[in-house]
């Protein structure tokens, strides 16, 4: 085993609390945006507040959708009318594609989606039924850098904005480094400053673990979830094999690379967020495991009742192995109808 990277990384929450400790701050408003959901917010902004600190603390990921779940009383509303901004150094749709599933949780409110300008802020333009109607900013903190392949893009980022702090010497608007980007900008470090080697496969198994601070919220759209553990776990693991396609000189679309197993393994903690990266050899086979129904499986099947269930659906036999050795079987059933695997 080679340990690539072990470190811990503050909370952002915690240091902003910190930060905004003692008089110079007494009665000053502060808006910022963080990774987290709504209740761990909330809880610091009432730390805050016991601090004399108005605050509003907001969700960096997916704020267009969090804005409606948190603040729109969506049961009155009649049409809303959303101009999300359009960026120079983003695709033109991104802030439009960012808002799913919004569109399907307005479902019976009229709405209509209109490009913006290039300032990071959706503009929302609500009506309701019996009242009057209001128009909100939605900002979307986001700034230009650099990305894991050296091109220039637009990524979300946390922010903070703070206003009557005693003489403005603490005021400020400005990007806000959270724990979230910093795990991330660790671990394409690590991976990239290693000494790889010339040839394919590079190693068995690069395991990422991190423990982070975050939200996994189920919302009312058939099985959609708001998870930025899932959010981190595709950045990392698409990052990586992106990285390593130019590596090798490949393009970024790519299908034949294979730097080795890359394991992203994202979990949510209370507290500063914990990251590690190894290479480590092929783990040994699962043991049996007893076999668990299907429909309502908490757990991936083991590998006795998958080839058991494959059994019992018939048709023609196939099989392959993996570069672990492992057998890969699968069934074939001809049929007219568009193929599904």
């Amino acid at each position: 085993m080679t340990v690539l990277l072990d470190e811990s990384v503050p909370r952002t929450l915690d240091q902003l609390q910190e930060r905004l400790r003692g008089d110079a701050f007494r009665g000053a408003r502060v808006e910022a945006w963080v990774f987290e959901g709504a209740a761990q917010r909330r809880a610091a902004e009432e730390r805050l507040a016991a601090g004399g600190v108005q605050a509003r603390v907001r969700s960096a990921y997916k704020p267009l959708l969090h804005f409606f779940l948190e603040d729109v009383a969506a049961a009155d509303l009649r049409r809303a009318t959303v101009r999300y901004p359009v960026h120079d150094a983003a695709h033109g749709r991104r802030f439009l594609i960012e808002a799913y599933p919004l569109a399907a949780l307005l479902k019976g409110t009229e709405t209509r989606w209109l490009p913006g300008e290039a300032a990071l802020s959706y503009r929302v333009e609500l009506e309701y039924q019996g009242r009057d109607a209001a128009v909100h900013e939605v900002f979307a903190p986001n700034r230009v850098r650099e990305d894991h392949l050296g091109e220039r893009m637009l990524s979300p980022t946390g922010w903070l904005r703070i206003t009557g702090s005693r003489d403005g010497v603490g005021d400020t608007d400005r990007p806000l480094e959270t724990e979230f980007e910093t795990t991330f900008h660790k671990i394409i470090a690590a991976v990239g400053t290693h000494p790889w080697g010339a040839q394919e496969p590079y190693f068995e198994q690069l395991v990422i673990r991190a423990d982070i601070p975050g939200t996994e919220q189920r919302l009312p759209y058939l099985e959609e979830c708001v998870s930025t553990a899932e959010a981190l776990h595709e950045d990392v693991y698409f990052s990586l094999l992106e990285w390593f396609k130019r590596r090798a000189g490949r393009g970024i679309d790519d299908r034949t690379t294979q730097p080795g197993q890359t394991i992203p393994d994202i979990r949510y903690t209370d507290g500063a967020a914990r990251v590690r990266v190894a290479l480590e050899p092929f783990r040994a086979a699962e043991p049996a495991q007893p076999a668990v129904p299907l429909e309502t499986a908490d757990r991936p099947l083991g590998a006795g009742q998958l080839e058991a269930e494959l059994s019992a659906l018939g048709g023609k036999r196939f099989s392959a192995t993996s570069r672990q050795g492992r057998a890969v079987a699968g069934t074939y059933h001809a049929g007219a109808r568009p193929a599904i695997l």
